[in-house]
């Protein structure tokens, strides 16, 4: 009965929220997470870090937005009936489908989705976005999860969030496929920054190559510069706290992967200007407990763009059709280009 009357409360509040949003607040800032294929991590990256940010004492929601299945949900240990479908067909309201979870975050679940239910309308994804922007009394910070791959439902979260944390892997398929989806989902008027988040490398040395590759093949035939939001190391830990139902800054605070996701953490924070004030003196502990932690495991920075004069090789896997252009054409060229015998 006392956790009814709680949720009965917490719905109240954020439906006044969403209807009757404070005058002139600047609205909720949105981190999009997402990757180039499945399988790197994106939506691990994604419930860590919303976890995070809510350990170091700042308000935030996330969105489990993936239509392809509600793994976000399923990590946070949740179980939902109605969810992120509900808002955009307009059944139900944002403030009728979120849900307790860990760490205290809200939670906008997903749901296994039919054929047809993929189909939102532009509109649907409006009605969403208006509703999340106008939580600012009440949510410090919305972490999306959109899903990996070029889907219609991903590019409309890249292109109206603040900040695009584009998560791979070290192996050339993951590379070529992250490019490709920077390339179809961002067009180039489009001012979304996009950070990567290399995971699982073995060592700072390979994740800088990575970002490298990525950063270099971007400016030369897109125009567009990408950044870098650190990396994550490869982490046995990972898997017991997947296992578990359970975030890994939660389940292993120590680990060295939920180290980097509390770097991350920080890197966000100061990207979307966040109070450093919402911090309690605990999460102050945990933050420098954590600055110690990286720079014992050597979790050091890592370049934006390659140094002047110096090509990184992508090595193609395959070869593309002349006649119809593949995304991921212009990571193969830099290849060909990079290992041509000068004359």
């Amino acid at each position: 009965m006392i956790r009814d009357q709680a949720d009965e409360l917490r719905q109240l509040a954020l439906r006044h929220a969403v209807r009757h949003d404070v005058p002139h607040a600047a609205p909720v800032p949105l981190v999009a997470v997402a990757g180039g294929k499945g399988g790197v991590g994106s939506t691990t990256i994604a419930v860590n870090l919303a976890a995070q940010l809510a350990l170091f004492g700042h308000r935030t929601m996330l969105v489990d937005a993936d239509l392809t299945g509600p793994d976000a949900t399923a990590m946070c240990g949740l179980d939902a009936g109605c969810g992120l479908l509900d808002v955009l067909s307009g059944h139900r309201d944002l403030h009728e489908v979120l849900l307790a979870g860990p760490a205290g975050i809200q939670v906008l679940p997903g749901a296994w989705p039919s054929r047809t239910e993929t189909k939102v309308a532009a509109g649907g994804h409006s009605r969403l976005m208006e509703q999340l922007r106008s939580l600012r009394s009440h949510v410090e910070a919305v972490v999306v999860d959109a899903g990996n791959g070029v889907r219609r439902d991903s590019d409309r979260f890249w292109r109206q969030t603040d900040l695009v944390l584009l998560a791979t892997k070290p192996d050339d398929v993951s590379v070529m496929d992250t490019y490709a989806a920077i390339k179809v989902l961002l067009p180039m008027d489009c001012p979304t920054p996009v950070f990567t988040v290399i995971n699982r490398v073995n060592s700072p040395d390979e994740a800088g190559a990575v970002h490298r590759r990525l950063a270099y093949a971007c400016r030369r035939f897109l125009g567009r510069p990408i950044g870098t939001a650190g990396h994550l190391a490869e982490d046995p830990h990972a898997a017991e706290a997947a296992a578990a139902f359970s975030p890994l800054v939660l389940h292993r605070p120590r680990s060295r992967a939920a180290v980097a996701v509390a770097q991350l953490a920080q890197f966000v924070i100061q990207r979307l200007s966040l109070s450093q004030n919402a911090q309690t003196e605990g999460s102050r502990q945990r933050a420098e407990g954590s600055e110690a932690l990286a720079r014992e495991s050597a979790l050091c920075p890592l370049p934006t763009f390659p140094p002047r004069g110096t090509h990184e090789k992508i090595p193609g896997t395959r070869q593309f059709d002349s006649t119809r252009r593949h995304p991921a054409a212009d990571v193969h060229e830099t290849t060909s280009a990079s290992t041509a015998p000068s004359k």
